[in-house]
């Protein structure tokens, strides 16, 4: 009598050939209605456009797309109020990407964003703070606490409306590697929460540096300034603001006048750039 056999179990599916695999962004994730967070990142691979059938995915909160080789447009329904269910967007490292400026106009107006960034992607360059889009921006006035406006070539200056925004609650406030002309404004350092980040490196601010930022009881533990035009001494009221940095860069503007004696102590700093026209210690 024959030994019995036991039934094989079914073999795993094969793979997918390599012509099966595309670098495109699939058009069926239309169907994803539902889904709430959306994040690719650090994969170049992926080229083509965004698919404009995306429009459907209205639910999404967080939206984070970043070092992809992606051109074209973004979807038409990201750009209106289809994605006032969104606090948290994140488009970089993508320069061939095109944002239409009114895509901005519509995300000013949801007053639950939370973390907006934008870095180096195309379609901005150019573009004022002054167009509508940007005078807007204080309807973020809950819950907004990173603001990454970077590599975009952005030009005017910091607009004044912003000094409406909520004090203390930004943790980030990026603008660096733009065209941003004029002055630091006195009220930046009052929307700074605790410990926060400030980078205005790599633009056009001319002036001097404000003594008021000092005077918040917030901690910056991130500024850097470097390449630009400010110039002046350094005020003494920024002794306490050196105390309280982790990072500290001032390089490669023109700035004169005397190092505080005081800043010699600063042992826990972990990077300390400065370089001054006249250096000299009081």
């Amino acid at each position: 009598m024959p030994a019995p056999t036991t039934p094989s179990a079914a073999a795993p599916p094969a793979p997918p050939s390599p012509a099966a695999i595309t670098p495109e962004l699939p058009d069926s994730w239309k169907a994803l209605i539902n889904l709430q967070q959306l994040r690719i990142s650090a994969a170049p691979g992926v080229t083509g456009t965004i698919p404009e059938s995306w429009s459907n995915l209205t639910q999404l909160q967080m939206l984070e797309l970043s070092g992809l080789s992606l051109s074209g447009q973004l979807p038409s329904g990201w750009v209106t109020n289809n994605m006032s269910a969104v606090t948290n967007i994140t488009l970089s490292d993508m320069p061939q990407l095109q944002l239409p400026a009114k895509s901005i106009t519509y995300w000013a107006t949801n007053r639950n964003m939370m973390h907006f960034v934008l870095r180096n992607v195309g379609g901005l360059s150019g573009s004022t703070f002054y167009y509508r889009a940007y005078m807007v921006w204080p309807d973020w006035k809950k819950n907004l606490t990173t603001l990454v406006l970077s590599k975009l070539g952005l030009t005017g200056t910091i607009p004044d409306s912003w000094e409406w925004l909520p004090a203390g609650k930004l943790q980030t406030l990026d603008l660096s590697s733009n065209a941003i002309t004029g002055t630091l404004p006195n009220w930046v350092g009052n929307l700074l929460a605790a410990n926060a980040v400030l980078d205005l490196s790599n633009n056009q601010i001319q002036g001097i540096l404000p003594s008021t930022w000092a005077q918040s009881n917030r901690s910056i533990e991130v500024l850097r300034l470097g390449n630009n035009s400010i110039g002046g001494a350094i005020p003494d009221s920024w002794n306490s603001l050196a105390y309280r940095a982790r990072e500290f860069n001032m390089s490669q503007n023109k700035l004169q006048g005397w190092l505080p004696a005081a800043w010699n102590d600063i042992a826990w700093l972990k990077s300390y750039t400065i370089r001054l026209s006249i250096f000299d210690v009081k």
